[in-house]
């Protein structure tokens, strides 16, 4: 993985710079952006953040238009999902969009919980907050990952997410809401060694 400083995205509705993207090397089409919050607006980041994240489900959509049900001959009902951050390196929020076969948006929000990444605060206790938040940028990158797979096998990304309350554009989910969960600190190590050797 490596860390993009103004990843360019265009699409149907709106285009510019994603403050920065989180890449796998293995798959330059595995983006997470960042939204860099300012002035501790989070409202606007989150706007700033789902506005660029409509851009890349309408990006994975428009590549995926001509998949063919190989048995059928029509064409298979497909998610679309995007995941994103939005930081101002104290408070981390993550998102998922979904854009489903009605052409219908949905996000879901959760905050990182217990984050105090505070440079006066012991190294130890920072290494330990910068694990947790590089876990969970991890698992939305397995999630996506998990939804090509799906897809190439059955025409539809799976489901890595835990089911929950879904609410119409616009509106993001509660708190309580999951979008993706920490890895354990071995799956993590494991999956950050791995993407180093690559």
């Amino acid at each position: 993985m490596y860390l993009e400083h103004e990843h360019p995205m265009s699409g149907m509705r709106g285009h510019g710079p994603v403050d920065y993207a989180v890449i796998d090397r293995r798959n330059n089409s595995q983006v997470v952006g960042v939204t860099e919050v300012k002035r501790e607006d989070y409202k606007q980041g989150m706007a700033q953040n789902m506005a660029q994240l409509d851009v890349a489900v309408q990006q994975k959509k428009r590549k995926r238009m001509d998949e063919v049900d190989e048995g059928s001959g029509e064409r298979t009902p497909v998610l679309f999902k995007s995941y994103g951050v939005v930081t101002d390196s104290f408070v981390w929020i993550l998102l998922e969009c979904t854009l489903d076969e009605q052409e219908v948006l949905t996000y879901r929000r959760k905050n990182i919980p217990g984050l105090r990444l505070d440079l006066n605060q012991e190294e130890a206790d920072l290494k330990a907050d910068c694990e947790i938040v590089f876990s969970y940028i991890l698992a939305l990158l397995d999630l996506m990952k998990g939804e090509i797979v799906n897809r190439s096998t059955n025409g539809s990304p799976a489901s890595g997410s835990v089911p929950n309350k879904r609410i119409a554009t616009g509106r993001v989910a509660h708190e309580g809401d999951a979008v993706g969960g920490p890895r354990t600190r071995a799956a993590a190590q494991e999956t950050a060694t791995a993407t180093h050797q690559a």
